[in-house]
Formats: structure tokens, sequence, C-alpha cells
């Protein structure tokens, strides 16, 4: 399954440790698996607004945020690409990756995302 991304920009308005002085380098991804009626981001989350992208363009885009200066790469709510992402993550990146996620994740996709 290709992953449907809603957005990717430096995001300066998370906690300020994940921020830092030049932003997150946040990527939301369309979908969730919670659907919360009042979700501050519905329209993404809920109506899948988005684009599906590669796996290449994933790791292109990765790039193309820690040029812009991020700290990190922010994958937000990533679960259901979970395949994708572990594929986009095999070239070690040069900043931390946040798994920033609805924090229902089973045992084996924590223990697959650590490696």
């Amino acid at each position: 399954m290709q992953p449907i991304v809603a957005r990717a920009a430096l995001h300066m308005w998370e906690e300020p440790c994940i921020s830092g002085t030049k932003g997150s380098g946040t990527v939301f991804f369309s979908g969730c698996n919670l659907h919360c009626a009042f979700c501050q981001n519905y329209e993404i989350s809920c109506l899948n607004k988005g684009q599906e992208i590669s796996v290449e363009r994933l790791k292109e885009i990765y790039f193309d945020l820690i040029k812009q200066g991020a700290h990190n790469i922010n994958l937000v709510t990533a679960t259901h690409f979970t395949e994708t992402i572990i594929a986009s993550l095999q070239e070690p990146l040069p900043v931390p990756v946040i798994y920033n996620t609805s924090g229902f994740e089973t045992v084996d996709t924590i223990h697959r995302l650590k490696n």
C-alpha cells in the first residue's frame, strides 16, 4: 500500500523539545485507525485528503525537510502505512525519527520500528 500524505513541512508548533528552533520535519499521513469525531485534523484523518506517493518520494521528502533545517522527521498517524515507513527508513537518517501516533500500536509493530 502506497502512503497518502496530506502535508509535509517544517512544523513549529509541536512541543518545544520537538520543534526546537527550526521546526520538526512533519509528515502528516492521511487516514487514521481511530476516527475520532472531534479530531483537529478531521479532513486528513477521516476524509483521507492527500496525495498517494511512492516510497522513493517519501524518502525525498525526508531529505528535503532535513535540508530546510528540520531537527527531526515527525511521522504523524503513520500506523496504517507501517510497511512503507519501514521501507522508507532502511537508509538511516541524520536526524531522529519521531513516530507520532494515536498510541494504539501492537507490540510487534513497536519491535519492527525499533530496528
